[in-house]
């Protein structure tokens, strides 16, 4: 419901701005490692071959859409005292009944420790949050053993 601005636009402006062809898979890879200093080396080469498809003309282009960056609906909320809001989502988490796991990134430039914590502690009826260490916004990829680990705590506590 509330996203740090500064990530946003960074995460928006990364991909606006990045090639959308490269050499190879493991040219894509280096960039990527470049750019994500938790991410694991493995899954982001792993997952550099599976966003790539080969061209004939650009070697190899990225599977997903660069208008996300331009078209997305987050791109089109302003920005108001450092955050993106999308109020109407505050009343839906508070509908959610079921016991929810909130995992992030102690790196996370995006979901902030103060938006996630009112989150599960004053909107999520039966909310947890994980708080994982080595890792950005994309917890399960940059460290996917603190993922696995905190999403099978939480279902075997259930």
């Amino acid at each position: 419901p509330e996203l740090d601005s500064a990530g946003v636009e960074e995460v928006l402006r990364t991909v606006a701005e990045m090639p959308r062809s490269y050499g190879s898979p493991d040219e894509y890879a280096k960039w990527l490692v470049a750019r994500r200093p938790f991410g694991n080396k493995d899954l982001l080469q792993r997952f550099a071959l599976r966003n790539l498809r080969a061209s004939a003309v650009n070697g190899w282009v990225l599977k997903s859409d660069a208008a996300l960056a331009a078209n997305s609906e987050i791109s089109t909320i302003e920005s108001e005292n450092g955050r993106h809001r999308i109020v109407e989502l505050w009343p839906a988490l508070g509908r959610i009944k079921c016991p929810t796991l909130l995992i992030r990134g102690i790196g996370s430039g995006v979901l902030g420790p103060e938006v996630a914590s009112r989150m599960v502690d004053q909107v999520l009826p039966a909310g947890r949050l994980v708080t994982v260490r080595d890792a950005g916004h994309a917890v399960m990829m940059d460290n996917p053993t603190a993922f696995h680990a905190s999403v099978i705590r939480f279902l075997q506590e259930l």
